[in-house]
Formats: structure tokens, C-alpha cells, sequence
């Protein structure tokens, strides 16, 4: 039996940019909390839920509860980063503490909405 490599798989993630940007380490880096809390939170979280869910609202029908799946998975994915930033952040530390409640309330609403 031979080797699988990356290429044999199908779709490589290595090398995939948007914008210039390479997703996998971006991804990575956000995951790790190596983006500064203030992108982190307001423009990978805040922006990026808040219009997933005026375009899943706009659109309506099955494409709008999938993107209102997808904003509900990215906002809990953001939990983690949100966190990971806040502990990195050099900055005035009650900014840190309210990111992390933030966090929190951002799971339990993820929670909530799965299972309420």
C-alpha cells in the first residue's frame, strides 16, 4: 500500500489564500491568540457573525438557516481565540477580563441556541 500524500487527498489547505492571506496559518495564529484581542474580537467575531446573520436574515429560506449554522459555529469556534488573545493581551487588563466574560457569554449563548 503506498503513501497518501497531501496532493492525493484532494483539496491542500497549506496554500489556500484569500486576500494574500494564507488561511492555515491565519487560522492558526488566531487559534493560538497570536492576532492582537482587539482584531480578534471585533473584526474575526463581532464583523464576521453580525454579517453572517443580516445576510442569513436577509436571504431567509434554507441558504439563510445554513448561513445562520454557519454564523452559530463561528461564533462558537471564537471562543477559544477570544480567550487565547485576552491572555496575550499586553494592554489595560480589564479589557482582558471583559473579553473573556465576553467569551463566555458567547458560548453559553452558542449553548443556548443549540439547545434551547
Amino acid at each position: 500500500m503506498t503513501e497518501e500524500t497531501n496532493e492525493s487527498k484532494g483539496f491542500n489547505f497549506d496554500n489556500f489564500t484569500i486576500a494574500g492571506v494564507n488561511v492555515k496559518e491565519r487560522g492558526m495564529a488566531l487559534w493560538n491568540g497570536e492576532v492582537p484581542l482587539v482584531q480578534t474580537f471585533w473584526m474575526y467575531y463581532f464583523l464576521t457573525v453580525f454579517g453572517l446573520k443580516i445576510v442569513g436574515n436577509g436571504i431567509g429560506g434554507p441558504l439563510g438557516v445554513i448561513i445562520g449554522v454557519l454564523a452559530l459555529g463561528w461564533a462558537g469556534f471564537m471562543v477559544k481565540p477570544i480567550i487565547a488573545a485576552s491572555e496575550k493581551f499586553t494592554g489595560d487588563k480589564q479589557w482582558a477580563l471583559l473579553a473573556k466574560i465576553a467569551a463566555v457569554l458567547i458560548g453559553l449563548g452558542v449553548l443556548a441556541d443549540l439547545f434551547g
